[in-house]
C-alpha cells in the first residue's frame, strides 16, 4: 500500500482539492475511492450535472 492511501486509511476526514476541468476525466493515477472521501474542493466553474450527482453521495462537494 502506497503511502498515500496509508493516510487516507488513517485519516479522520479527507480532503481533496481538484480544479473543475478535472471532473468526467479518466485517470491513470487513482488515490481513493469516492467512499473514502468526505470533502471536495473545487472552483465554481464544475457543471451543473457532477454538482447534482453529488447530492446522492457522502462526498461533500466544496465550489469557490
Amino acid at each position: 500500500m502506497s503511502s498515500g492511501k496509508k493516510i487516507i486509511e488513517l485519516s479522520q476526514e479527507v480532503y481533496v482539492a481538484a480544479d473543475s476541468t478535472k471532473f468526467g476525466k479518466d485517470v491513470t493515477i487513482g488515490i481513493s475511492s469516492l467512499d473514502k472521501i468526505d470533502y471536495i474542493i473545487t472552483d465554481d466553474h464544475l457543471h451543473k450535472d457532477f454538482i447534482s450527482s453529488f447530492k446522492e453521495t457522502d462526498t461533500h462537494l466544496i465550489l469557490s
